[in-house]
């Protein structure tokens, strides 16, 4: 037996105990009210008369406390060995005024509010032994066929909650329905929570070590073979080779996005676990334009709480990633630290631009029909919007460290050519520092002494 059916065999363990667990609850609540029922409100009082049989005669009466004894036992035989006064003793009992119809109202009412309580503090931990959506969906679709016909108008089940409780009574929307949605909502936000920490767990272990890049890091694609590096990525194909096209065309744009290897993986990763999320929580749409048991409500509410916690849960990713900057802060080596730093940005960049899943995630409950039109619908998606901009100023953000050392490095550069030259007639930098004062002057229109003489304008200067 491989691993993957043993897996597959625990899985399907685990749902058929949750569903008999589920099942057992219900059966005990409809057995109650049935029991109650009968007992209390559809005819005279059962135990009553029970009760006043056994004061006429305790042992002989067809409905003495004899009969609950197992045939097997004999207890009859051994009656007729007692003395005459046990065999005719008849315990006095006070039945008392019967109960109203309202007395056994309040008391099951009672009884109702302790099961909800009991439920409501162990059914989620039942529930969590479903880790994924389809295994909590096939879970209830279980539940709902053992109710489907009690919730029918005119079923034994809504005669006896009318006559018991005086009004329709759902086991499901009462007892199940709340603790059966709170568990998809905690799978979403676990999901949510693993994509969210990919920055820490994923991006940095791969990027860098210690304080230093990782080994085999890549700041961009070697395009050219050099002496370093005698193969290039990219080869020019055999013109009569489509595959070989198709891979040049491949590396070319992988090229001119820059995704390095490093890149591609960890854009893979976010891809991937946001589609098993997405195709996870799918497994909902089976139900969505089904009126029953307020399906349809349930899907439409579990599809926005996915989407807005997608949001939060991106928007969290994107703080991650800036979360590494501060880091690479600290770095002693700012060279690295900036070539790290640009990675960092050109992933966000490449999830924001390239990524398939991004979107999908922001439409996953939208029709078949309008998912031919993705593209152009989910650019009205403020939420997706945000994410994405949130992705491409992360990118921004992670060049500023390069930019500010650029212009620090010519700063410094200039400074040192400016007050070592020797600044007379013969200076190249006083020469070319009034030939621009010049251009200048030209092209606002105004005149300085230290100028040039002027040129005559062109048209359009």
């Amino acid at each position: 037996m491989t691993w993957s059916t043993k897996e597959s065999k625990s899985a399907e363990m685990q749902e058929d105990r949750v569903a008999h667990q589920l099942r057992e609850v219900i059966q005990i609540v409809k057995a109650t009210f049935t029991h109650v029922f009968d007992m209390y409100i559809s005819g005279p009082h059962v135990l009553v008369n029970y009760v006043r049989d056994s004061q006429t005669n305790f042992m002989k009466s067809p409905s003495s406390i004899a009969r609950l004894f197992s045939p097997s036992t004999n207890a009859y035989l051994l009656v007729r060995y007692l003395p005459e006064p046990v065999q005719n003793y008849s315990p006095p009992m006070d039945t008392g005024d019967p109960l109203t119809v309202d007395e056994v109202r309040l008391a099951m009412q009672a009884w109702l509010d302790q099961v909800h309580h009991l439920l409501r503090d162990h059914l989620n931990s039942i529930l969590q032994q479903l880790t994924t959506q389809k295994k909590l969906v096939q879970v209830r679709s279980r539940v709902w066929e053992l109710l489907q016909k009690d919730d029918q108008p005119g079923s034994g089940w809504q005669q006896v909650c009318q006559g018991l409780l005086g009004t329709h009574y759902s086991i499901w929307n009462t007892l199940l329905r709340d603790s059966i949605n709170e568990q998809a909502k905690q799978l979403i936000r676990a999901g949510l929570h693993e994509l969210a920490q990919q920055p820490k767990q994923s991006v940095w272990p791969l990027l860098a070590d210690g304080q230093q890049p990782h080994k085999g890091f890549q700041l961009s694609l070697p395009i050219w073979p050099s002496s370093r590096r005698p193969n290039s990525v990219i080869t020019l194909p055999n013109s009569s080779n489509v595959s070989e096209i198709e891979s040049f065309k491949r590396m070319v744009k992988q090229a001119a996005n820059e995704r390095t290897t490093a890149i591609e993986q960890l854009q893979s990763k976010f891809d991937e676990k946001l589609q098993s999320l997405r195709q996870d929580v799918e497994y909902h749409l089976a139900f969505r334009d089904q009126e029953v048991f307020d399906c349809k409500a349930d899907t439409e509410m579990i599809s926005f709480y996915f989407q807005n916690e997608c949001s939060a849960a991106l928007t969290q990713y994107v703080d991650g990633l800036r979360l590494l900057f501060k880091d690479l802060d600290a770095w002693a080596d700012k060279k690295s630290a900036n070539d790290v730093a640009i990675v960092i940005g050109r992933l966000a960049r490449t999830i924001a631009t390239l990524s398939k899943e991004l979107p999908r995630a922001f439409s996953c409950f939208s029709s078949a029909v309008r998912s031919f039109e993705l593209r152009s619908d989910i650019d009205k998606d403020t939420r997706y919007l945000q994410v994405k901009n949130d992705l491409l100023e992360t990118f921004h953000e992670a060049h500023r460290g390069w930019i500010d050392s650029v212009c620090g490095e010519y700063a410094s550069a200039l400074h040192i050519a400016l007050t070592t030259l020797h600044w007379n007639d013969e200076c190249a930098a006083a020469l070319l520092w009034e030939r621009k004062l010049c251009l200048i002057c030209n092209f606002v229109s105004f005149e300085f002494p230290c100028c040039f003489p002027k040129k005559p304008r062109l048209t359009g200067e």
